[in-house]
């Protein structure tokens, strides 16, 4: 269930490597679509991976931080190492 205020739920993509971006193009794909999905954020430790990956969302190096920022319904963690607290 989106989180209020959003119609979509709200889904950020931790790790930005291959299957992070294979993630990301899949959730962008039901954003076309019309489904209930909506990328609101990016975080990898190489930020600037994010922000090119995503450069129209907030990207972020600190998972903790875009979870905070972001507050998302979703998370995608396969290529990160950290969990959601930012603790390994």
């Amino acid at each position: 269930m989106p989180s209020a205020g959003r119609s979509k739920s709200g889904a950020v993509v931790i790790g930005c490597g291959r299957a992070g971006s294979r993630f990301f193009r899949a959730a962008r794909h039901l954003e076309r679509a019309d489904r209930s999905i909506a990328t609101v954020g990016m975080c990898d430790a190489d930020v600037a991976l994010a922000a090119a990956l995503g450069p129209d969302l907030p990207a972020f190096s600190d998972p903790a931080a875009a979870l905070r920022a972001v507050d998302p319904d979703v998370v995608d963690t396969r290529d990160s190492t950290a969990s959601p607290t930012g603790q390994t």
